[in-house]
């Protein structure tokens, strides 16, 4: 019997860390595949055209809230709202339909934000849809700062750091866009500057 109690000890002592062990920052780390398409997918910084037309693809990787903003860097622009489950694919505005850059601003910005609740600065911001830029501006920072994992947060699997994509992907299958990651949510934020040179070819 005394024999049995010291062997259940030792079997304790050597199983026990493994049932306790936890990595607490993966939890409020979110990660997520995304990407905005014309031809191609294109860059965070991308030079376009007036007539492009864009779709976005987003699928999380858990069950999370997904927000749209679009900015002509003079008033700001709730786009789209959905709530997305863990591993479906989120295509915007729709699967047959485009977004189309008009080419009357040099510049536009649509900003894509992954959260896995619903924001209420977001909610509170864009209730009436459109508000001035600067306003906007001022929440987009605080969300990038949010979502940002610092140097000492980084995973020991996964050494990219949080909105970093791990090189970009040339195929136009959205199952094989790059993961991006962020603490607590993700944004990404993507520059158009609109080519208006076209226009007059």
């Amino acid at each position: 019997m005394k024999q049995l109690f010291i062997l259940l000890i030792l079997s304790l002592t050597f199983v026990s860390p493994h049932l306790v062990e936890a990595d607490p920052l993966s939890a409020n780390i979110i990660r997520a595949r995304l990407g905005i398409k014309a031809k191609d997918w294109i860059k965070p910084r991308e030079l376009i055209q007036p007539g492009e037309k864009l779709q976005i693809f987003v699928t999380p990787l858990s069950d999370v809230f997904v927000y749209v903003i679009h900015s002509n860097y003079k008033t700001a622009q709730l786009l789209n709202w959905k709530k997305v489950h863990g591993g479906q694919l989120l295509i915007l505005p729709e699967s047959t339909d485009f977004y189309q850059i008009d080419g009357e601003d040099k510049k536009e910005e649509v900003t894509i934000v992954v959260i896995p609740n619903s924001h209420s600065k977001l909610d509170q911001t864009f209730r009436k849809k459109i508000v001035h830029h600067s306003q906007w501006k001022a929440l987009q920072k605080e969300l990038i700062e949010a979502s940002k994992i610092s140097l000492e947060e980084t995973f020991p699997k996964s050494p990219r750091i949080a909105g970093a994509l791990r090189g970009p992907s040339k195929q136009l299958d959205p199952g094989n866009l790059p993961i991006t990651s962020g603490k607590t949510m993700v944004v990404k934020r993507y520059e158009l500057k609109i080519d208006n040179r076209s226009s007059y070819k």
